[in-house]
Order: C-alpha cells, then structure tokens, then sequence
C-alpha cells in the first residue's frame, strides 16, 4: 500500500481496547493526523508498511484554520514521537512511540509516515472482543484533546455495554 491514502470522515477506526485506554498527551491535530493514520491501515499491511498521505486532503478533512498549517502539521508529527505508556497487565506497562518515521516531500505536498510495529496488533486484525470501533467523523470536528479522548473512552463504554449486553459504568477522575 505505498499509494497515496486519501482519508474521509467515513474511514473507520479501529482501536484495541489497551490502545484507547493507554495514556498519551497530544495535542488535538496530532490526534486527528494518528487517529486518520490508524484508519488507513489494512488487516494485510505490513510491519514495514508505508503511509502516504496528502496534506490538502488532512487539512481539509480536520478544519485546519489559517496559513500557517504546514507549521501546525510539522508541530502535530513530531508530537507523534514522544513515548507513551501502555497497560499491559497489573503493573506492567510498555512505552512506544506512535510512527518509527514521518517524512514531508514538499513537490509533492505528501507525507509519508511508518507506524511503530508494536502498534500494530493493536490496530490490526481485531476480533470481536475488546476494541473500539467508530466513524473518523465524530472526532475530526472536535476542537479539544479532552474532547476526543473522553468521547472514545465513553464510546468504548458503550461498546462494552452493546458487546456483553450489560450494563457497565465508568467512573473517571478529572
């Protein structure tokens, strides 16, 4: 899949339910730019898969305001480097970073990005079972990090009720 990916709000996403529940701080675009990353990839890809996406059609799709987008772009992809901690099981957790590499080719107008291969099985190939699954819509319209995250782990409460059909409840400290 080294085509150019062209996202629209209709890509799903598909994220393990360690993933959604991980702790990670990024900014709003660097949300949206891994979230629209995520609903690119394939059950097939591979580990060394590269993503191409056009930054006309990301900035369109996440609203991005003014001239200085290539600038935000640039601010949101090296966020996408900063490690985050996911919970393995009890006290253990592992750290990784979201892409192994991002590249911007101005001719072009594209950048280029690989996905951590520890990522992967998080993303890929899920089973019925412990994974989130929503429109890339119902977050690219959202202004806030806050916003996004608590809208995915109230979402993926909802899923555990549909999935087990049980209630469940969450109790989250702000």
């Amino acid at each position: 899949m080294n085509d150019l990916v062209l996202i629209d709000e209709d890509s799903e996403n598909k994220k393990s339910e360690v993933l959604v529940k991980s702790r990670y701080k990024l900014k709003p675009l660097a949300i949206k730019l891994i979230t629209s990353l995520i609903s690119a990839v394939q059950d097939n890809d591979t580990q060394d898969q590269e993503y191409i996406f056009s930054v006309s059609n990301f900035i369109d799709l996440a609203e991005v305001k003014g001239n200085a987008y290539y600038k935000e772009l640039d601010k949101a992809t090296d966020e996408l480097y900063k490690p985050f901690k996911i919970n393995v099981s009890g006290k253990d957790w592992t750290k990784i970073n979201w892409v192994t590499t991002c590249k911007y080719i101005d001719g072009e107008g594209v950048i280029k990005f690989k996905l951590h291969p520890d990522i992967l099985p998080m993303i890929k190939n899920l089973k019925k079972g412990n994974y989130l699954k929503y429109d890339l819509s119902n977050i690219l319209k959202l202004r806030g990090e806050y916003s996004i995250r608590i809208y995915e782990m109230l979402k993926d409460v909802y899923n555990i009720n549909a999935r087990y059909s049980k209630n469940a409840s969450e109790i989250y400290t702000i």
